[in-house]
C-alpha cells in the first residue's frame, strides 16, 4: 500500500473515531472547526482561567500563580507532610505554619504588600487569605475596565514577588523591605502593560 493511501485510510479511521462524517459536517461541507472540537473532547472550563489566560503579567508569574492555585507550590506545611523539613513555622512571623493562605495574604507582612496594591488601584477592601482573594479577583475580572485588568496583573506579580522573597529569606537569609517589594511588583506590571493600561497606571500612581 502506498504512503498516500495509508494517510487517506488513517484519516478515514480518525473521522470514524469521532462519530463519523455527519458529526463533522456543516452545511454539507467538512468543518475543520467541528473536527478540532471533536478531537479535543469536552472539558469543563476552570473558573480561574480569567486570571491565568487573560493576563498580561510575566509568564513566570503566571506559572507560579497557576501552581499556587492548584496547591502544588512547595510551602513548608506540604514539605513537612513529606518529611522533607522538620518545622513548618512561617518565616516572616513565626507564629503559625506556612500555608498558601497564610503566605498570600494573611500574614501581616504580605497583607501590607497586597494592601498597598489595593490602595493604589483604589479598591476599598481589606486583604484576606489566598482563596478568598482569588474569588474576589475572579469576580472583578469579569469586568473589562482598566482597573480590573491591572488588578489581575498585580495579583499574579504580587504572588510571584512574594514567593521569590520568601525563597530568598529561606535560602539566603535575605528579605526585602515592604517598600522594595511593592516597587518590584509595580515595576513588573509597568514593564508588561499595554499602552492603554500603562496610562491608567500612571494616572493611579500620580
Amino acid at each position: 500500500m502506498s504512503w498516500v493511501l495509508k494517510k487517506i485510510f488513517g484519516c478515514l479511521s480518525l473521522v470514524e473515531s469521532v462519530g463519523g462524517w455527519d458529526s463533522v459536517m456543516k452545511s454539507d461541507q467538512f468543518s475543520i472547526n467541528l473536527m478540532y472540537k471533536k478531537l479535543c473532547g469536552d472539558f469543563p472550563k476552570v473558573p480561574w482561567r480569567r486570571v491565568t489566560c487573560n493576563n498580561y503579567a510575566t509568564p513566570k508569574s503566571l506559572f507560579i500563580l497557576w501552581f499556587v492555585i492548584l496547591k502544588r507550590i512547595p510551602t513548608l506545611d506540604r514539605l513537612l507532610k513529606w518529611s522533607i523539613v522538620t518545622c513548618d513555622s512561617y518565616l516572616y512571623c513565626n507564629t503559625t505554619s506556612e500555608s498558601v493562605d497564610h503566605l498570600f495574604f494573611e500574614c501581616g507582612f504580605t497583607s501590607q504588600v497586597w494592601q498597598r496594591v489595593l490602595t493604589l488601584l483604589q479598591f476599598a477592601k481589606a486583604p484576606a487569605g489566598f482563596h478568598d482573594e482569588l474569588e474576589w479577583v475572579l469576580k472583578c475580572s469579569k469586568k473589562n475596565g482598566a482597573s480590573q485588568k491591572l488588578l489581575v496583573m498585580f495579583f499574579a506579580e504580587a504572588v510571584y514577588s512574594i514567593w521569590l522573597n520568601r525563597n530568598d529569606k529561606l535560602y539566603n537569609q535575605h528579605c526585602r523591605t515592604l517598600a522594595e517589594l511593592f516597587k518590584d511588583i509595580q515595576f513588573r506590571v509597568a514593564a508588561r502593560c499595554p499602552s492603554d493600561l500603562c496610562s491608567k497606571l500612571l494616572d493611579l500612581s500620580c
